[in-house]
Order: structure tokens, then sequence, then C-alpha cells
């Protein structure tokens, strides 16, 4: 894949897995969310797919990649309404901003700050669970996920740590009270780049 191909592929959003919308679509609508805070903006691609949704608040820690979205948001608020709000910095910290303001209404997170050298989603998660000052649990999805026995779905690793379900479950028993949480992945269809998801959210008992 050429360099152009890569960026093509990412502004598409969602690194052109078309289900991906649709299933965020039907998860929005069903725990009735208000708002996205998105990690990791990269380009742009995935932010404006998911303006479509909902308001997005978005985080991004390279400046390079924070002003390159920020032109594409613009080149898209010029054609249709959209309500996007951009951060420049550390998720971790930023996170600390804006968790503790989303307190009217369920907020969905969109987790996909983590490359190779670098991962904070412990600590992201770690923001969610203590200082969301809401009763409403969120909705959390993160890409790039190991799918159990879908190998054709890549997933990240962090210092030789898959993500998937056991690294992150005491974390989520933080977030939703242990065995309050339901959880499943994109195993039915795929398209584009083909990477793993997990959409994470509270039991229908707990939805309010």
């Amino acid at each position: 894949m050429t360099d152009q191909e890569y960026i093509d592929r990412n502004l598409q959003g969602f690194e052109g897995d078309i289900y991906v919308g649709q299933e965020l679509e039907k998860l929005c609508d069903q725990f009735k969310v208000i708002r996205i805070i998105e990690t990791g903006t990269f380009i742009g691609g995935t932010t404006v797919q998911l303006s479509k949704l909902r308001p997005v608040y978005t985080i991004e820690i390279n400046e390079e990649y924070y002003l390159k979205a920020e032109q594409n948001i613009k080149d898209l608020k010029a054609e249709s309404s959209c309500d996007i709000k951009q951060y420049l910095g550390d998720t971790v910290e930023v996170l600390k901003v804006l968790v503790p303001d989303a307190k009217n209404g369920r907020s969905l997170f969109y987790l996909d700050a983590h490359w190779y050298n670098y991962c904070p989603l412990l600590e992201e998660l770690e923001i969610i669970a203590t200082q969301l000052k809401t009763q409403l649990k969120p909705v959390i999805v993160i890409h790039d996920f190991q799918v159990p026995d879908r190998f054709d779905l890549g997933f990240d690793e962090y210092n030789g740590q898959p993500f998937n379900i056991h690294w992150i479950k005491n974390s989520l028993d933080a977030v939703y009270g242990e065995g309050k949480y339901d959880y499943h992945y994109n195993t039915e269809n795929s398209t584009g780049a083909k990477r793993g998801l997990i959409y994470i959210y509270p039991k229908l008992e707990q939805n309010d």
C-alpha cells in the first residue's frame, strides 16, 4: 500500500470499514447517546464520520495530524453543518477536563489513540471510571482490538500485550461494575483495513 492509499483510506473514516458507522449509529440510538468523545483524531476521517451521528469532541497529541485534521474538518463544515470540537494534547490530560464535564446524558467514547510506542488506553479507562460524574454508564468502543478466532482482523499490541478483553477486564469492572456490562465484536462484517473492534455498553437493565 502506498502512503497516498493509506491516507485515502483513513480519510474515509474507520479505515474504510463501512460497517463500523452503522453499528455506532445503532448503539447511539439504543443508548440515547448525546455526545461522542474520540481519542486519536489522526487526520480527521473518522471524526467526520462520527460527527454525522452526534456532536464530537476529539483529541490528538500530534500537532501535524491535528492541523491536517483541522483542515479536513474545515472542508466538511463548508459543505454541511457538523459539531466538532478539536483538542490538541495528550488524551489522558484532556480527558481529565472533558470527562467530568460530560454530566448530562450518556457519552460514547471512541478510543483510538494507541500507537505501538505509546498506549494510554488503560489510563483513559481509569479516567472514565473515576471522573465520569453521571449515573448513566457510557458506551465504549476500542479500535484495533483482538477478536477471538478471527485471524483476518488486525489488532494492536503494547509491550507484547495484545489488546484483548482479559487485559481490560479490571478496567471495565471499574467503569461499569463487575458483571454489569455486555460487549460484542465486529465479527459479522468488516471492510477496508479489516481491523478488530470491541463495543462495550451497560447491561440493558442498567440502561436508565
